[in-house]
């Protein structure tokens, strides 16, 4: 005789997806005016997590046992926002080192599909803006979504016979995470399931039923791997604001 399968998780999961499915339509709406879908989940609980799973070499030497500080409100003093352009620094964060010096980290998110000429450039001033007004030492950390593979900017650089100024920051590709699939899988990192889902809907390109298919699953694992409904929720509304940005996002969200 057949028997239905049990139908306790589907309904556990289900129902959350598509609560928060509505709530997503606000964050697109946001999401699709700037480039700083991130912030929905860079915040003080998931900012060390984000550190160690892509910046683990700084992650090391921050002490995360001392309060961080977010400073958004500084980018408004220093009027980086319209001049440099319409792209803009998703966070600037104020840490303390492990030997007990305070720094500032400058983390931008390029979440842009294409490639930008003056992207080095653009950094850079970033940087030395920060460090002309306020006199600290920046760490500039770069995060690429886009689907270049050739995309790889790694310093912005003046060189001649007799000056030389080279800056370097550091950059990762999520496209470079492709063969660590079965990695991010296992990880309870939040940021290895986002990245994972990320590169799934850069698979699907414009299979919406695909898409659908790979967004639902980013909800079961974050209930599998023991979140609560509030992390599941925050991250999966973060998530959707990143994904819409993602290379053919911007055409069509599911």
């Amino acid at each position: 005789m057949y028997k239905t399968k049990p139908k306790h998780r589907k309904t556990a999961v289900k129902p959350a997806l598509n609560k928060l499915a509505v709530r997503s339509k606000a964050v697109k709406k946001s999401v699709a005016d700037n480039d700083n879908a991130w912030k929905e989940i860079l915040d003080e609980h998931y900012f060390p997590k984000f550190m160690a799973f892509y910046f683990p070499k700084t992650y090391r030497i921050i002490d995360f046992k001392r309060p961080i500080e977010f400073l958004d409100k500084e980018f408004q003093k220093i009027g980086i926002i319209g001049e440099v352009g319409n792209k803009r620094v998703d966070k600037l964060v104020k840490v303390f080192l492990k030997d007990g010096s305070e720094k500032w980290l400058l983390v931008h998110v390029e979440i842009q599909a294409a490639v930008e000429r003056d992207f080095e450039e653009r950094l850079y001033i970033y940087n030395y803006r920060i460090f002309d007004r306020y006199h600290k030492d920046v760490i500039t950390l770069v995060i690429l979504t886009d689907d270049n593979k050739k995309f790889r900017p790694e310093k912005y650089e003046v060189k001649y016979p007799d000056t030389q100024h080279t800056f370097r920051f550091g950059s990762i590709k999520l496209l470079d995470y492709r063969p660590e699939i079965a990695e991010l899988e296992k990880s309870r990192n939040p940021f290895a399931v986002i990245t994972l889902t990320y590169l799934r809907l850069m698979e699907a390109k414009n299979d919406n039923a695909k898409k659908y298919f790979w967004k639902f699953t980013l909800i079961k694992s974050l209930y599998r791997k023991g979140y609560t409904k509030e992390d599941v929720r925050q991250l999966y509304l973060g998530t959707d604001a990143i994904l819409l940005r993602a290379p053919g996002g911007r055409r069509r969200a599911v």
